[in-house]
């Protein structure tokens, strides 16, 4: 009986394989080059699924925001084209009428308009103007830098003071200045600096945190003559609770006295759906890695199974005379597979190697070029992706050695040392 790790029976492995090197080195190419795309196609695909979700890493995975259009359709006495109003009861009916939700997101647009910052002799214009509660962290959670973030006493207390984003602050402040603490103007109103925040590097919804002036969004009514409007609405969802969902919809329809069926009105933009749907794209990505890698690779490995019969053929006195001296079928077999195996294993560890090798150049030049913008971008194949490879080519190459095995088997002693 074959000993599987025994050392003269690898030798004589290796040395059939190596025996006609030239048809073994094209034999080997086909599995090199089907793993070779594999391997760059899977760690092309990896990259960009990690690098998505790391840049909604910091996002809360069940949330909607809630936008406000025109109407298409005439609906409880008003017109179409009308654009609804978001308003503090409003927020207050969500709560009320869908107790399993707890959190409600009130968000004020505005605009500095002719109303500059100003810090000492230094102003800045260009920050986005917006009114928040203290909830805003829940959805896009800050990098705060100094000091603290908006609180429930802040807003309640309608406080005149705010956080502003790291952009807005190098244009007011010099590096050796406090900015937690000091009064900056907004057009003639005053506020305190509580906080100096920025992004975690990662997409964020509904602001700009290094772009901003962040304040109250009670101060911004009650100093901006918004009365008690609000522009947009974000909601904490409870998870596994789809049905939660569709109630929002048909609360703030009848609160804003929007038709069931107006297709405008009222946008619902869920984090939920968006996550679903990188969901849905990266399966469809891996789907077809997997198609076009194991296609390719299945293609070589069908040579190998055609170079094991022809080999198998060549060597019909040599199994003859092993199965006159007594080997038994199942230790042809195993020798067949085998060498399949390992021909499959050199050629598909080395294009695992050399496509690594490859994804890795192209890493270092990504991390070269100028990406701020996006963050560092790692091009790499992952852990299990590899072992998945691996695997792959274990079971091809041992099914590619099947069929020259069984033809092994089926060739009887007395016909093969007669063969010429």
């Amino acid at each position: 009986m074959t000993r599987f790790f025994d050392f003269d029976f690898f030798n004589e492995v290796w040395h059939t394989i190596t025996k006609n090197r030239g048809r073994s080195f094209l034999t080997a190419f086909g599995v090199f080059w089907g793993i070779l795309i594999f391997v760059l196609l899977k760690g092309a695909g990896d990259s960009i699924e990690l690098k998505i979700y790391s840049l909604f890493s910091d996002q809360a995975r069940n949330f909607m925001v809630v936008f406000t259009g025109p109407t298409t359709e005439p609906y409880d006495g008003f017109q179409s084209g009308r654009v609804p109003e978001f308003h503090n009861n409003d927020m207050e009916a969500i709560k009320r009428e869908i107790p399993q939700i707890t959190t409600v997101l009130p968000v004020i647009y505005s605009s500095l308009g002719d109303k500059k910052l100003l810090h000492a002799d230094r102003t800045y214009d260009e920050a986005a103007f917006i009114g928040i509660d203290q909830n805003m962290k829940e959805l896009n959670p800050p990098n705060i830098l100094k000091g603290r973030y908006l609180n429930h006493i802040d807003v309640m207390e309608y406080r005149k003071v705010c956080l502003i984003g790291e952009r807005v602050c190098n244009a007011l402040y010099t590096a050796d200045e406090e900015p937690v603490g000091s009064i900056i103007w907004i057009g003639s109103s005053a506020y305190q600096v509580v906080g100096v925040v920025s992004d975690k590097g990662t997409l964020t919804m509904m602001l700009d945190y290094p772009n901003s002036v962040l304040i109250p969004y009670t101060t911004m009514q009650k100093i901006y003559g918004y009365g008690d409007k609000i522009s947009n609405v974000g909601i904490a969802l409870p998870s596994g609770q789809d049905e939660v969902e569709e109630q929002v919809k048909q609360v703030l329809r009848a609160h804003c006295h929007v038709s069931p069926t107006d297709r405008g009105g009222l946008y619902f933009f869920s984090t939920k759906e968006m996550f679903d749907l990188f969901s849905s794209l990266f399966f469809g990505i891996n789907f077809l890695t997997y198609l076009v890698g194991i296609g390719t690779l299945l293609c070589g490995m069908v040579g190998v199974s055609n170079i094991m019969l022809v080999t198998v053929r060549e060597r019909t006195q040599e199994i003859g005379v092993k199965r006159a001296l007594g080997a038994t079928p199942f230790s042809i077999i195993i020798q067949i597979v085998t060498e399949s195996l390992v021909l499959a294993l050199l050629a598909g560890l080395a294009g695992i190697v050399v496509g690594v090798g490859i994804l890795s150049l192209a890493d270092f030049v990504l991390q070269h070029l100028d990406l701020a913008e996006f963050g560092k971008f790692q091009l790499q194949l992952q852990l299990d992706s590899a072992v998945t490879a691996v695997l792959i080519i274990a079971f091809m190459g041992m099914a590619a050695g099947l069929l020259p095995s069984f033809r092994a088997v089926k060739i009887k002693a007395i016909d093969a040392l007669r063969d010429e």
